[in-house]
């Protein structure tokens, strides 16, 4: 089975799960599998010597989170402030 065929089923394993706590774990080895395969799939594609192949990428969804963690009075408000011009 070739990593295409590995990378199909997969997405197919994923499409079938249900979502919820107790399959969030499987979920994510599903995910750092498949992360695995394309990523070895496009070193496969880069090293034959073709050039610059196609990639692939990952959709953006949701809401970004950050946290800026540190002591009092270091900055974090003022590079908050300055990064998004508020």
């Amino acid at each position: 089975m070739g990593i295409v065929e590995r990378i199909k089923e997969l997405e197919a394993e994923y499409a079938r799960t249900q979502k919820n706590k107790a399959t969030e774990g499987h979920l994510g080895l599903i995910k750092a599998k498949l992360a695995k395969l394309r990523g070895e799939l496009l070193n496969e594609e880069n090293s034959g010597g073709k050039g610059g192949g196609e990639g692939f990428a990952v959709s953006r969804s949701g809401d970004g989170r950050i946290a800026l963690i540190g002591f009092p009075s270091v900055g974090k408000s003022s590079l908050l402030s300055a990064l998004t011009d508020t």
